[in-house]
């Protein structure tokens, strides 16, 4: 049987779901031989218990792997608000003017970490410079 990918799964849970698969290969060709037609089959759940579980882990771990990877860039307005030190509808100001570019889910705005990011940065820029330059005019002035 081929090593299962990028999974993480135990050697012990891997062992049962391989002896279980065993055990059903053979109990299935027993029965699909008699009288050479469809025959009922039948197991108990402790047989199948094991591939049952490791099927639930595989699909528990794809599942999740690429949800957490897009939940993690994306944001709500509220946690932009936080990042850019602004209220909530002042983020959706600058969503309607267009400096941020939400994604909608169901009714709710999600923007990309990155984006809001490089606007704090922008931001922060802004703020330096516009600081240098009232320094430099208070300096010449004299203030």
């Amino acid at each position: 049987m081929p090593a299962l990918p990028n999974l993480d799964v135990s050697p012990t849970v891997l062992a049962n779901a391989r002896r279980a698969a065993d055990k059903l290969r053979k109990s299935m060709a027993v029965k699909g031989r008699a009288a050479g037609k469809q025959v009922a089959f039948r197991t108990d759940i402790h047989t199948v218990l094991p591939l049952l579980k490791l099927v639930d882990l595989i699909l528990a771990q794809q599942l999740r792997a690429p949800r957490d990877a897009v939940d993690a860039d994306e944001i709500t307005p509220n946690q932009a608000a936080g990042i850019l030190n602004m209220s909530r509808p002042s983020v959706m100001r600058l969503i309607e003017k267009g400096e941020l570019h939400p994604r909608m889910v169901h009714s709710r705005h999600k923007l990309s970490r990155t984006e809001v990011l490089a606007l704090a940065e922008r931001q922060t820029r802004e703020r330096r410079k516009a600081l240098a330059n009232l320094t430099e005019l208070s300096e010449e002035y004299g203030f």
